[in-house]
């Protein structure tokens, strides 16, 4: 690309961060990012509520080849001083989505202007921090028999344009697990006379370890213990009621799902002793993000020609990725793009790093020649 393309590609992102909305509220976003692509290209560009895509048309006979990006970003301060701080309040990009799209973008620009050989498909993707972004877009698979999916994440940490990647699982499948304990209260002289689930509750804790236990499993299994309360702030009230929220994570979705019947069961089973209710929901459920073999080959094949490093990962990473929604119905590969000595994701010190958009976006365009 030339100079001044990248250069309005990093202003896209510039203006994305100032727009930083939460999930599943990215208005202006996507309004942003439909108007640059109007403006800078002439594909045909599809609506779809909260989400849209844009489209290089190449030929019923040839392969359709998808891209997607995620806009949202996360609640949380922007922290640091810089000129295109976010300007909603509690509101920022810490996670990079901002870049994301804008690397998409230029690789739409940039497939536009030069052309492709393959049927191009450029989605953006609202709600990823929650999980419920990518399950919204699932229409995309009625509209057109898609061969296979990319994507990329930037991770601070590794370095700067250094690819990053293995496969099978890249990103851990986890759900937020909630268990609402029901008794009855009493008053806290007479707590005999009430249904405390304080004991099954604590008792459910401890059974954490053996219900998520590692050694029993092939992959990674957790369990991790975000909030618990039980009754209200007052002295004078036994407890009646209670909630524990518990974030469970596995390399591989069966293993995990493995662990939350064992905890749901135990913690059924302890409710029942203490003639408690007990009512289990799941919130923010992410699907194991696994590469396809072949997909995973052709990053590296393309990394190979670029020049770009690839770094083979031992493990995959811990945090949830809602691209393994599309990554269960087609082929394709989830990457990483490594950005430097930089801030963690998820701070307040984060930003994205414009260094890696050029690269990314040669990366991708070569992605789209391989069919």
């Amino acid at each position: 690309m030339e100079p001044s393309d990248i250069t309005l590609i990093e202003s896209l992102r510039h203006r994305l961060h100032e727009l930083a909305e939460l999930p599943m509220q990215e208005t202006r976003t996507k309004a942003c990012l439909m108007d640059f692509l109007r403006c800078h290209t002439t594909l045909q560009i599809e609506d779809r509520g909260v989400w849209f895509y844009a489209r290089h048309d190449a030929g019923h006979d040839r392969a359709h080849i998808a891209f997607r990006a995620d806009f949202d970003a996360i609640a949380m301060d922007e922290g640091i001083d810089i000129p295109h701080a976010s300007k909603t309040p509690g509101v920022s990009h810490k996670c990079g989505h901002d870049g994301h799209s804008a690397i998409l973008a230029g690789l739409a620009m940039e497939a536009n202007r030069e052309g492709a050989a393959e049927n191009l498909i450029f989605l953006f993707q609202p709600g990823e921090e929650t999980g419920e972004g990518a399950e919204a877009c699932m229409g995309i698979f009625e509209e057109y028999p898609i061969r296979t999916f990319f994507a990329l994440h930037n991770m601070p940490g590794i370095p700067l344009g250094t690819v990053a990647l293995k496969d099978g699982a890249m990103f851990c499948a986890s759900t937020g697990l909630k268990l609402d304990f029901e008794g009855a209260s009493s008053h806290a002289s007479d707590p005999e006379s009430g249904k405390n689930p304080a004991s099954a509750m604590a008792d459910t804790i401890k059974a954490l370890p053996e219900c998520f236990d590692p050694g029993k499993c092939r992959g990674l299994v957790m369990a991790t213990l975000t909030h618990a309360e039980a009754g209200e702030r007052t002295f004078g009230i036994a407890a009646g009621q209670g909630s524990l929220w518990v974030t469970c994570r596995g390399e591989h979705q069966d293993e995990m799902e493995s662990a939350i019947d064992a905890l749901t069961g135990y913690a059924q089973g302890r409710a029942r002793e203490d003639g408690l209710k007990l009512r289990c929901s799941r919130h923010e459920s992410f699907p194991e993000t696994a590469n396809h073999p072949e997909m995973s080959a052709r990053v590296r094949f393309a990394c190979k020609e670029l020049g770009i490093p690839v770094s083979e990962m031992a493990s995959p990473f811990r945090a949830s990725e809602d691209f393994g929604h599309f990554l269960n119905r087609v082929p394709g590969a989830m990457f990483l793009v490594g950005g430097g000595d930089t801030s963690a994701v998820h701070t307040t010190d984060y930003d994205f790093p414009d260094g890696i958009i050029e690269t990314s976006i040669k990366l991708l365009r070569r992605l789209g020649e391989i069919a």
